[in-house]
């Protein structure tokens, strides 16, 4: 599958308990092994799961994203953890810039070393420094 399925808690109600659930899930799901998860992130995950309007998962198991990338009239700018768990590691990595390349050749892709799936709130600097390149 192009896009591996990380499996989650769900947060209880109780909002002391709910904390240390989302940071399992963020260390699970979004950051690598050794970044240190801080109460902002896990607020910003508490946030975002009671604002979502919809249950994006199952929305990623499908080929549309992929489909429509060569009908984009914009520069493709990939930017990938190199342990970003929903890419299956290295492997599935490659695929995805195979996958930008195939629809813009030459487009620029990126790995972040010893960076997991939410890069632009792991490494912040580097995701600016590549966007504002183009």
């Amino acid at each position: 599958a192009l896009h591996v399925q990380v499996p989650l808690e769900a947060p209880p109600r109780d909002d002391s308990a709910a904390f240390d659930v989302h940071r399992r899930n963020l260390r699970a799901l979004m950051f690598s092994a050794g970044f240190p998860i801080d109460a902002q992130a896990v607020r910003f995950q508490a946030d975002n799961l009671a604002r979502a309007r919809f249950n994006s998962r199952p929305l990623s198991l499908t080929p549309g994203f992929v489909d429509r990338l060569p009908r984009l009239d914009a520069a493709l700018v990939g930017i990938w953890g190199s342990e970003d768990a929903t890419a299956g590691g290295a492997t599935g990595i490659l695929q995805r810039r195979e996958i930008f390349r195939a629809a813009q050749p030459g487009c620029d892709f990126h790995i972040l070393e010893n960076t997991g799936h939410w890069a632009m709130y792991e490494a912040p600097d580097r995701v600016s420094d590549i966007l504002l390149q183009g």
